[in-house]
């Protein structure tokens, strides 16, 4: 369960707390067509809620590069990521009670949830997102950076520039410090890849894709 805030007033709750208005266009007068819009309570409609669907999709998606890195099994139902079931299992158990006339749809959805009840997780409860770095993500006592490829290179950047500013540069003396060049520094540096300076723990990068998007996987302690 996800908690929202609306941008528009300090409103703030559950995503299944929001209203639901049915409204003509507001910024179409001659449109008397009715739509569709999301609202907090306080009935201020706000487009806000897509923006942070975005987020929440990221979110999980680190968590399901993580997991398919450490091969973790995990399946999709009611929009919920579980483990201890693979989607292929739970696909074919799925398959099976559809061709045993007996059961009723209803009757299919009771013993699919029943079994994952019983075999499964919530995926979310076995990692944690870091809430000061959505990067950052926890397992047991294991600690990655998950990223998208441009964020690996900018903590990779940052990377090096913190190893200049803390080791590099107090050791520069007299006249060093004028002539040094930081950024042929840094072409040197990245000759040896992103783990390198990423990956505290094996200097390994890993890499996983979800959907269409490839994540980069860093084991940092």
């Amino acid at each position: 369960m996800y908690t929202v805030k609306c941008n528009m007033c300090d409103w703030e709750g559950y995503e299944e707390d929001l209203a639901i208005l049915n409204e003509s266009n507001p910024n179409n007068s001659e449109d008397k067509s009715l739509y569709f819009y999301m609202a907090c309570s306080e009935f201020k409609t706000d487009d806000y809620l897509s923006n942070i669907k975005i987020e929440q999709n990221n979110e999980i998606e680190k968590i399901l590069a993580l997991a398919q890195h450490l091969d973790i099994e995990y399946c999709l139902w009611n929009e919920q990521y579980f483990t201890g079931i693979s989607q292929e299992d739970l696909d074919e158990k799925e398959e099976e009670l559809l061709a045993d006339e007996r059961y009723s749809r209803e009757e299919i959805n009771e013993i699919l949830q029943k079994w994952i009840d019983e075999e499964c997780t919530l995926l979310e409860d076995e990692f944690q997102v870091s809430t000061y770095d959505d990067n950052r993500v926890e397992y047991g006592s294991q600690e990655y950076l998950v990223c998208t490829d441009s964020e690996a290179d900018d903590l990779w950047e940052e990377s090096l520039d913190s190893y200049l500013e803390h080791c590099v540069y107090p050791e520069l003396t007299g006249n060093l410090k004028y002539y040094f060049d930081d950024e042929k520094w840094k072409r040197d540096a990245k000759m040896d890849g992103r783990g390198h300076s990423l990956s505290r723990y094996d200097g390994n990068e890993n890499e996983e894709k979800v959907g269409d998007t490839w994540y980069y996987i860093y084991r940092i302690n």
